[in-house]
């Protein structure tokens, strides 16, 4: 065999007995959306990117203190996933920014939203099985 070469090994494996077997239950949990009159007494600075500084598991970029970063929008992951994981919807439409993977297209007018919803991937297994 040279260097560097391939060996094709064809190798027969037999099934082994079940000798254990476990069942995972679980409910999946309701999610609240964030409603409009939340949305609206929420002390900070008022954009969708600070809603998602509130969302466990998300990490920002930056912390828009009164509206200091306003004019920028943050970049976000959550569990393990890159920015250009993440996907924008409006009304159940994806609007995700195809020029900027990742991104919102535009900037809002955050008394537009009658509520918010965000949702963290769950199933990186599966995320990657999609990438290959």
């Amino acid at each position: 065999m040279a260097a560097g070469g391939a060996v094709p090994l064809r190798v027969t494996m037999a099934v082994g007995g079940v000798s254990e077997q476990v069942q995972v239950a679980a409910d999946v949990p309701v999610l609240e959306p964030k409603r409009q009159t939340e949305l609206q007494n929420i002390p900070s600075a008022r954009d969708p990117w600070v809603v998602l500084q509130t969302v466990p598991g998300v990490i920002v970029d930056r912390v828009n203190v009164g509206g200091s970063e306003s004019g920028q929008q943050s970049n976000y992951i959550a569990k393990g996933a890159t920015t250009g994981d993440n996907t924008w919807y409006m009304d159940g439409i994806p609007i995700t920014d195809m020029s900027a993977l990742g991104s919102s297209p535009s900037y809002y007018d955050f008394d537009m939203f009658q509520e918010m919803r965000s949702a963290a991937l769950v199933d990186m297994a599966a995320s990657w099985a999609a990438r290959s």
